[in-house]
């Protein structure tokens, strides 16, 4: 083999080696805990001082979730990077869905199992509900607001 050959061979089995790397460093970056900031870790220990273990995650690129129960149950808080509550889910039973959600998913939804259902507060005190349904291992969540009216759909 001529040097001009072995130099490019070098040069690609490298290129492969370092791309390989770079995969398994984003891999391993998804699943490193993620460390909130002070004013939003502050934050939640000033609403929440009793909770005893949070789980801290990226919601979005401006907002941090703790995931952490709650009276027993699952509950999850966003915040956003200067420490303010943009909103609080609350997992529920069937009983807490307002009239008519249950008689919603059954009409519209009649193939579908009910996976989750929860009470979604945001900062202006406003209530919706979300209700997980899946089939066949693929899920939505299909939003109403406090009186039970669908206002909308998640993929």
């Amino acid at each position: 083999m001529n040097k001009t050959a072995t130099l490019w061979l070098l040069l690609i089995m490298t290129s492969i080696n370092l791309m390989a790397q770079e995969g398994r460093e984003k891999k391993n970056d998804k699943d490193k805990k993620v460390l909130a900031p002070k004013m939003v870790t502050d934050a939640f220990k000033k609403e929440f001082p009793d909770v005893p273990k949070v789980s801290w995650s990226k919601e979005d690129e401006n907002e941090f979730e703790a995931e952490f129960k709650l009276n027993g149950k699952e509950t999850s808080a966003t915040y956003d990077y200067s420490g303010h509550r943009k909103e609080l889910e609350t997992e529920i039973e069937a009983n807490e869905l307002p009239t008519g959600i249950l008689g919603f998913i059954s009409k519209n939804h009649p193939d579908h199992k009910i996976t989750e259902m929860a009470k979604i507060v945001n900062d202006k005190n406003e209530v919706m509900y979300e209700v997980e349904v899946s089939k066949g291992g693929k899920s939505k969540d299909v939003l109403f607001d406090e009186k039970g009216n669908r206002i909308g759909t998640n993929h």
